[in-house]
């Protein structure tokens, strides 16, 4: 039990805030506008080479608590290094702070990574 505490306790500290490793030397770029009533924004993670790796589209209601996931994808040539777990946290620290994740509805692939995803749900500076 002492070793589930600690694996905790690393994956904690992984979370905690402070400047977001990206992976392989990627960078990151943000956007989007505001709608009535609402937000729409997008995360998208570059390669060192310049294409795009990933992107993460979400949305937000004016006086809301969460942020929906609209569309999230990742190349094929980028998939299952954690891109898209990266996406979401750069998009919950960043982008928008102290909401609640939602994944909203999903592919067979998305739900794979809601499933799977083991980052915050939620990040309140």
């Amino acid at each position: 039990m002492n070793h589930l505490r600690a694996a905790w306790a690393a994956r904690v500290a992984a979370w905690s805030p402070g400047p977001l490793r990206l992976p392989n030397g990627m960078s990151v770029s943000t956007g989007g506008d505001g709608v009535p009533g609402g937000y729409n924004g997008y995360v998208v993670a570059w390669a060192p080479g310049g294409e795009k790796a990933g992107y993460v589209d979400y949305q937000t209601e004016t006086g809301g608590d969460d942020v929906l996931i609209a569309y999230i994808e990742v190349d094929p040539a980028f998939q299952r290094q954690g891109i898209a777990s990266m996406l979401i946290e750069y998009m919950l620290r960043y982008e928008t702070p102290n909401r609640t994740l939602n994944w909203g509805m999903s592919t067979p692939d998305g739900s794979g990574l809601a499933r799977g995803y083991r980052g915050p749900r939620r990040i309140d500076p």
